[in-house]
């Protein structure tokens, strides 16, 4: 639901006001995630790796120069290939806590968190809440050449009955030894899809296997990037940043704001 108030300076600073004022537990949060960021940004830069904020950190840049009020994560989007060599170089630092299906065979994504386990904050999603580490964190997301068909296929196949599984993993050895096997089984999956889509000429996008249909980028639209302020930090974001949002946020007028009445919804913890 979409209120008809625009976001206006004043109403940016009344949202700051009620959500992350100055000393509060939110914004120490963030100012926390901020750190975080700035690594990764550093190791992107060091390395001459791709990056670019994205979803509700793009839009926080975009509109606020940093968080938006009431946000409580970061995510950063990156070319497959630089990803790879990214999270090599974060478990290689041992800086922070580099989380994906090999280091922690309970953790249900086939992207990154970047995890400070000095700082423990639960999230409350259920399906992370059979992984040991609850560190507070930023996700790192591939981004790569898809096919629509193979997506949604993708999608059902490595998180159709997963949380279930996990669930008696944790009790059962035979399981967990299942939730390993099915782990091999969808890497299988993947290098089969990424070698059809190398190949395909049609229905091809930007977007991340094995989750579900949110970011569907045209072909080389954010690879090309451009710096932008996020909470005093210069940071890549796509060029063409309203055509960007605009494919994310599913044309929805991202200048207004939405149900402030349910911005919990968008939250990873209580507050």
């Amino acid at each position: 639901m979409m209120n008809e108030q625009e976001i206006t300076e004043t109403v940016k600073k009344e949202l700051k006001a009620n959500f992350n004022p100055e000393g509060s537990e939110l914004r120490n949060f963030q100012l926390q995630l901020l750190e975080i960021l700035r690594y990764v940004v550093d190791v992107c830069e060091r390395n001459g790796l791709t990056y670019w904020l994205s979803g509700g950190t793009l839009l926080g840049a975009y509109l606020y120069k940093g968080f938006i009020p009431w946000d409580d994560d970061v995510d950063i989007d990156m070319p497959y290939a630089d990803y790879r060599k990214f999270c090599q170089i974060v478990k290689k630092e041992k800086r922070y806590f580099l989380q994906d299906k090999s280091s922690d065979i309970f953790y249900p994504y086939y992207y990154g968190k970047v995890r400070e386990e000095g700082v423990q904050k639960k999230d409350k999603h259920p399906m992370l809440s059979f992984s040991p580490y609850s560190g507070i964190f930023i996700d790192v997301i591939p981004v790569e050449r898809c096919n629509r068909t193979l997506k949604k296929i993708s999608f059902l196949l490595m998180c159709g009955g997963q949380y279930k599984l996990m669930k008696l993993a944790g009790k059962f050895r035979v399981f967990k030894s299942l939730l390993y096997l099915r782990h091999g089984i969808n890497l299988l999956f993947l290098c089969l899809f990424r070698f059809i889509s190398g190949f395909s000429k049609k229905n091809l996008f930007y977007d991340t296997y094995s989750v579900g249909d949110c970011r569907h980028h045209v072909i080389d639209e954010a690879f090309t990037c451009m710096k932008m302020d996020f909470e005093g930090l210069n940071c890549n974001v796509p060029v063409r940043i309203s055509e960007y949002l605009d494919e994310w946020y599913h044309g929805a007028d991202y200048h207004y704001l939405p149900d402030i009445s349910d911005v919990g919804r968008y939250q990873h913890y209580d507050w």
